[in-house]
């Protein structure tokens, strides 16, 4: 019999065509020092080995419950994961990623020391070459009562260059009252394709009676290159509205104990849309480009930044007729050009596309330490996500 302050976990795991990386998923959770699991495997309809491989896992060890289903996609199928769970904690580990040994071991102690609804893990972002860490930006510690509403809740996304998020709103590296999850996943409509987080993660974590970030990155979030779609969807329209109606409606209801409250909702909802789908966003005003205020139609354009963001950009501003020069990275790939190699004559702007202040700021200091005119480097800054929503 398990002693009360070792609870059982559930750990819901959404899997479709990973027979790459599944195993490693697996191993690592397995291998975990906290014992107490029911790990819960759905299986969305995979057409490789995923399954297959879930089912050998499932006969060797007992703690492992797989579910087969057709494919609905992911919010559908991490439904079907919690409503079976029946540990008093819930976690989400994407069946491409791995954990650190000791992750469950040290989230459920802080859950249970601290009767904490929610228990947060910053992580590690693995790249082909190389990593990163990608932590929570609060001070470690307990958030409740008084200092859970000034000092958490009404700073979650700051008023910054580019978009502050100080604490990840991905689904995955947390550990959550079983309850809690459950009901705000619930909510979430089925056909929700982008932005399915954002939509749980913010509803959970603003009706939190008490938080714990642990200021531990024990989650490893492994980037895998892709190829990023320049489509219109109706389908992601129809996502990003239903993310929007559920996320105004709970930042509403703390308006009035929430600071910043209204700043937040409209922050991450530009934010969403500018990753999904930025021709909703971008576009001429005033003979200039929104939101990147301080290039004119006429400039000639390098647009800094070649991940998903950067890429997206420059399909809408090129298909609007835009000057584009170049497209640069740190990371060279077929798609891209060395800044080093473009002279200073052949543009007039450098619009920085990437969202994330902090990559901003690293972007915008290398530009300057290499002589670039800080009149020519383009961002965007905190009041045009405020003059979006008046237009």
């Amino acid at each position: 019999m398990k002693r009360k302050e070792e609870p059982l976990l559930s750990v819901l795991i959404p899997v479709y065509n990973v027979e790459q990386y599944i195993e490693n998923c697996l191993e690592s959770i397995l291998n975990q020092e906290y014992t107490n699991l029911e790990i819960i495997c759905v299986d969305d309809g995979s057409t490789d080995s995923s399954g297959q491989i879930l089912n050998r896992y499932s006969k060797k060890d007992l703690r492992v419950q797989v579910i087969h289903k057709e494919n609905k996609g992911l919010v559908n199928t991490r439904k079907v994961a919690i409503s079976v769970a029946s540990g008093e904690y819930v976690t989400c580990v994407d069946s491409d990623d791995w954990i650190e040994k000791n992750m469950f071991r040290d989230m459920i102690d802080f859950a249970v020391l601290y009767d904490a609804d929610i228990v947060t893990s910053g992580c590690i972002r693995e790249y082909t070459q190389g990593r990163s860490i990608d932590g929570d930006l609060f001070k470690p510690g307990l958030y409740e009562g008084k200092k859970l509403t000034e000092e958490f809740k009404s700073r979650m996304m700051e008023k910054d260059v580019g978009f502050l998020q100080n604490v990840k709103t991905t689904i995955w590296g947390k550990l959550y009252k079983t309850e809690l999850l459950r009901k705000y996943q619930n909510q979430v409509e089925d056909y929700v394709n982008v932005g399915e987080d954002a939509a749980v993660v913010y509803p959970c974590l603003l009706n939190a009676k008490k938080i714990y970030v642990s200021g531990n990155n024990y989650y490893h979030y492994i980037i895998r290159q892709s190829s990023v779609s320049t489509t219109k969807s109706r389908k992601e329209e129809k996502s990003l509205k239903c993310i929007e109606k559920i996320l105004e409606h709970e930042f509403k209801k703390n308006t009035l104990v929430i600071a910043n409250s209204e700043y937040q909702y409209k922050a991450i909802s530009l934010f969403n849309r500018l990753v999904v789908n930025p021709e909703s966003v971008v576009k001429i005003q005033n003979n200039r480009v929104f939101p990147y205020d301080d290039i004119l139609k006429t400039d000639r354009i390098v647009i800094y930044g070649a991940g998903r963001y950067g890429k997206k950009l420059y399909k809408v501003l090129s298909d609007m007729g835009l000057h584009i020069v170049a497209i640069v990275d740190r990371s060279l790939s077929n798609e891209t050009t060395s800044f080093e190699t473009i002279d200073e004559a052949e543009y007039d702007k450098i619009l920085v596309a990437v969202l994330k202040s902090n990559l901003i700021k690293e972007i915008y200091n290398y530009l300057l330490s290499v002589g670039v005119d800080k009149e020519k480097i383009s961002m965007i800054k905190s009041e045009t996500v405020m003059r979006y929503f008046e237009c």
